[in-house]
């Protein structure tokens, strides 16, 4: 099966991760990590796009003490959505 087409548990991804199946659900309801509902409100995500999600995360790590930033966590200033402003 094309990479595109594999789907992912929510606990497959939170394994890649290496987060708690919590946190890839947060990230799932803030659109970071796109995912499909089927019965029983279970997810699911496609292995391509959590790959995508990965390099995104390599790509601008965690801030010491605090979650990463990914391009759809950034607010229209340029700025991370929650963080503190120098205004």
């Amino acid at each position: 099966m094309e990479e595109s087409m594999q789907v992912m548990t929510t606990a497959e991804v939170a394994k890649i991760l290496n987060l708690v199946p919590d946190r890839v659900r947060q990230l799932a309801n803030a659109r970071a990590l796109p995912a499909v509902r089927i019965a029983r409100g279970q997810r699911l995500f496609r292995r391509a796009d959590v790959m995508r999600f990965v390099a995104e995360r390599a790509a601008n790590p965690p801030r010491p003490g605090g979650r990463p930033v990914v391009a759809k966590e950034m607010d229209g200033d340029g700025g991370a959505i929650g963080a503190p402003r120098s205004d």
